[in-house]
């Protein structure tokens, strides 16, 4: 296993510590398969994605338009976990290794056995499902670093000689003590050469964290727009887009906001939920005003309102992308990123101040919107940047 670091393929499943996060870990870690289908295999260039099962569009569409982009003789590989009893058996054949490469990593007893048997998973699948397949190639696309599967695979690459080559998902923020989350793992267990990215927005985070700009390469967020008209009435509606889970604590204060915001304008509001997010949780914190919470499509929600309130949720890139605007309400948990001037302020009062004075002058809030929107997402000629980067030196 020479050049692989199992920490970084195991680091995401860490930060679940609970009683039930261990049942999980030791499931999957005796339980569950990698079945890995190939096409077009012998190609210069192979594509990497193992979310299909996550029933998650946004990320397949990703996957999809760097395959696309990647062309039709480029080999296509996906990874889907399938129960397999017999994986009990890999994963113990390797647990001297993986209880050796656990030392450190977890807090106890307790939770090094579910570490150990993580790394002896991975360490088994490396030996029998992807030893050699990454051989040959000179350009390895994954969907993310941070998932288990693209680091592994980025990192077996990169052994063989491979230029790698990751995507952006999320808004990816450097982050502090007091806002640590998984979402830390975008930029601490990026391996690939390279990571295609939203915008300036996230190259300098990756700076922060002491990753090099020039492996940062901006070609704006990879989706499909509904931008819908240029022009519609108001609806006299404004949204709160919650974070995920990850970002869950500082969805109280922000709804607390809107309960004040609509007060304060005589408006009504809806919810927009994480799509990982169980939007019960928030009912009992909604005042009259709330008319619906649940989770929307960009189309739909950008069409029920005519601004937002929002944290540090990639949906916030969404809605300056398309022109409406936000407010990011600082609760302290915010990370830097999001603390573009005009775009976050630091109190309730700071928010409905900024909104009087967009309602006073449309035109200053438009110019406000359309700034952010490029610092945070420049997918100007993105087909192209992308078709570069994938096919640059590639003979």
């Amino acid at each position: 296993m020479d050049g692989v670091n199992f920490a970084r393929v195991i680091a995401f499943y860490l930060y679940d510590t609970s009683s039930a996060g261990w049942f999980k870990k030791m499931t999957l870690a005796l339980c569950f398969s990698p079945e890995v289908s190939f096409r077009n295999s012998g190609a210069d260039v192979m594509t990497f994605y193992s979310y299909r099962s996550a029933k998650r569009p946004d990320y397949d569409h990703i996957a999809d338009a760097l395959s696309d982009a990647a062309g039709s003789t480029a080999t296509k590989v996906e990874v889907r976990d399938r129960v397999r009893l017999s994986q009990a058996f890999r994963t113990l054949s390797h647990w001297r290794q993986g209880w050796a490469a656990s030392a450190g990593l977890g807090t106890g007893w307790f939770d090094r056995v579910a570490v150990a048997a993580l790394i002896s998973r991975f360490r088994s699948i490396t030996t029998r499902e992807f030893a050699g397949f990454a051989d040959g190639y000179k350009r390895v696309v994954t969907f993310c670093d941070a998932a288990p599967y693209e680091n592994l695979v980025a990192q077996l690459s990169k052994r063989s000689g491979a230029h790698t080559i990751t995507a952006q998902h999320g808004q990816y923020r450097h982050l502090a003590q007091v806002n640590v989350s998984p979402d830390a793992e975008a930029y601490a267990n990026f391996v690939s050469d390279t990571l295609l990215c939203w915008g300036e927005a996230t190259r300098q985070e990756f700076a922060k964290a002491g990753v090099e700009p020039d492996r940062i390469k901006v070609v704006g967020w990879i989706r499909e727009w509904d931008d819908g008209p240029e022009t519609r009435e108001p609806t006299n509606t404004f949204g709160v887009m919650l974070n995920g889970e990850n970002g869950a604590t500082s969805n109280i204060p922000l709804i607390e906001a809107a309960n004040v915001v609509a007060e304060v304008f005589d408006l009504t509001f809806v919810v927009r939920t994480h799509p990982s997010h169980n939007s019960a949780a928030y009912r009992d914190r909604v005042s009259r005003r709330c008319s619906e919470i649940r989770r929307y499509s960009a189309g739909e929600y950008r069409r029920a309102v005519d601004f937002s309130l929002s944290h540090m949720s990639g949906a916030t890139i969404e809605m300056l992308q398309v022109g409406s605007p936000v407010y990011v309400l600082d609760d302290g948990l915010l990370a830097d990123c999001f603390r573009a001037p005009g775009l976050s302020f630091s109190s309730i009062d700071a928010v409905v101040e900024a909104i009087h004075t967009d309602l006073a002058s449309a035109d200053g809030g438009q110019g406000r919107v359309h700034g952010l929107k490029r610092w945070f997402n420049d997918d100007n000629n993105q087909s192209a940047r992308i078709h570069e980067e994938i096919h640059g030196g590639v003979n």
